[in-house]
């Protein structure tokens, strides 16, 4: 496999048949089982993305990058569904189990946690799914 930028980032997805890789500009998605087949090759940065980190669903694939913006990937079809900026350079990225925070950590040495706002019914929903025991945990 090569991703034809320095590698700054690698996150496998869930149930470790597909690699995201991070380098330059570049997101792309490998297929592990099928011999490190590219998938797809996503660009939504300026400049080099650093970081990479799934949501807690496993749905989700954000990239953080130099240019100060963090990108969000639905993994069902490699689209950009959500664009944040942050105020500095983005060096690390890390979403909570839950979906409902975000950490940043900027090139000037900040520390950014980001919050979203949930709904009485979102909680209840997220709280009913939790109680059920997932397999392979």
């Amino acid at each position: 496999m090569d991703h034809g930028h320095p590698v700054t980032s690698l996150r496998f997805m869930r149930g470790g048949s597909l690699l995201a890789s991070a380098g330059g500009p570049v997101v792309k998605v490998w297929d592990l089982v099928a011999g490190g087949r590219l998938l797809c090759e996503m660009q939504a940065h300026q400049k080099g993305v650093t970081s990479l980190a799934l949501d807690g669903t496993g749905s989700r694939l954000l990239s953080g990058s130099l240019d100060g913006t963090i990108a969000s990937y639905s993994l069902s079809d490699f689209t950009v569904t959500h664009r944040m900026r942050h105020i500095a350079p983005v060096l690390s990225l890390a979403v909570a189990p839950d979906n409902n925070s975000i950490a940043i950590g900027g090139e000037d040495g900040s520390l950014a946690m980001r919050r979203r706002v949930t709904k009485a019914a979102e909680r209840a929903e997220e709280r009913s799914r939790q109680a059920v025991i997932k397999g392979g945990t």
